[in-house]
This record gives structure tokens, sequence and C-alpha cells, in this order.
């Protein structure tokens, strides 16, 4: 006969496995969701550019009226017109980048190759979000024309306002973001959101990553313009 304790703490044992199979396959639900979604997604939004291209549907001018940083920052993200890409793997990720921005050499053609501000999951999959500013290449891969410039980057995002805790060899700014970095323990939190169509967590994701571009695309338009370098700027 099984002493009583060893009994309790299979049933303990065994009533956790059970949440965490649940866990798991609502997790599993979510991400299923949102890999069929992107491409439908991707596809509303580059219809909708084209309409808002000949039609500005959605355009006031009243919003405009103002002449503080937060108006003219307005005026200026509807001018850049940035490219926003998803990208799902072993790193998953989120970037914004502008085809205007210098291509760096020697890269895959596959590859955008313009440095981008990008929320991207690590080696710990959905339980190691960071984000911030990325380089297309290593520090240590560039040519010396890419290092002077991406020194210049790193100077001018700061000079920006832009002020995130790290940096690296590909991150002139990054950091792990401060609050829901990891989804395991928001597998339910993340399912409702996907079912309501967002939330806050998902709020936090976009408001947080937007903050970084409205500093970053500033400082990588000053520096990593193609008409600037063709110019000797």
């Amino acid at each position: 006969m099984m002493p009583e304790g060893m009994e309790v703490t299979g049933r303990v044992a065994e009533l956790l496995r059970h949440v965490d199979d649940a866990r798991q396959a609502r997790l599993g639900e979510c991400v299923r969701l949102l890999s069929e979604l992107t491409p439908q997604l991707q596809a509303a939004v580059a219809a909708d550019r084209q309409r808002e291209r000949h039609e500005a549907p959605r355009f006031n001018v009243f919003k405009y009226l103002r002449e503080d940083e937060l108006g003219l920052s307005r005026i200026i993200a509807d001018l850049l017109d940035p490219t926003c890409h998803y990208r799902r793997g072993k790193y998953s990720s989120v970037s914004i980048y502008r085809d205007a921005w210098i291509r760096y050499d020697d890269l895959p053609s596959t590859q955008q190759g313009r440095s981008a501000i990008m929320l991207q999951s690590g080696r710990q999959g959905p339980n190691g979000w960071y984000w911030g500013v990325r380089s297309p290449k290593a520090l240590g891969q560039m040519t010396e024309t890419e290092k002077e410039r991406r020194e210049e980057l790193a100077t001018t995002l700061g000079r920006q306002g832009l002020s995130l805790t790290d940096d690296s060899d590909w991150w002139p700014q990054w950091e792990w973001l401060p609050r829901y970095q990891n989804w395991h323990p928001l597998a339910p939190e993340l399912y409702e959101e996907c079912e309501a169509g967002g939330g806050p967590v998902t709020s936090y994701y976009a408001d947080g990553l937007l903050k970084i571009a409205e500093h970053a695309i500033r400082a990588i338009n000053k520096v990593e313009m193609v008409n600037r370098a063709s110019s000797g700027e």
C-alpha cells in the first residue's frame, strides 16, 4: 500500500501536469491563430495603404493644428511611410524600417539590409522578448565606412532622446521588455486577446515599439538616408 504522503504528492504532480498541458494547448492555439492571421493582416495593410495614397479617407487637417512635438511627429510619421515586417521562427520579430535608408554592403538579397526598430524574441523563444534599434550587420562584420556610420547613429539616437539600457555588436540600443517579457505565464491572457482582437498586452507591445520608433526614425533619417550618403553630407 502506498504511503499517504506519496499518494498526495503523486496527485499534485498529476494535477500540475494537467495544468501545464492545458496552458501549452492554449499557447499553441494562440500561436496558430496569430500565424493564420498574419498573411491576412499583411494583405489588408497593403490594400489599405494603396487606398490611403489615392483617397486619404482618414486625413483630418484639424489633427495637425498643433505646434508641439506630438503634433509635429504625427505629420512626420505620415510623410515617412515606414514599413513594418513580421517574421516568425526561431527568432520571432517585428521590424520597422524605411526603404529610403542605406542598405548595408554584401548582404543576401533575402535580407532587407537596413537598420531597423525591432521587437524580437531570443533563444528563450516566447519567454525572452527585447526591443530597440538593430543593425543589419554585427559591428565586427562592418566595413570601416559602416562602422563610422554606426558610431554616428549611436550618438544621434541619444541626441534624439532614446535611452535604452544596453548596447551590443548588433544593437546600438536595446533592452529587455520591462513588462510582459515572458509569454508562458500569460497564455490565458494572450488567448483572450487573440479572441477579442487586442488588449493590454498587445497595447503594451505596440505602444512601446512605436515610442522607440518616434525617436529612432528621426535619428536614422539624419545618418542613413540614401540621398544624404550620395550627396556626401
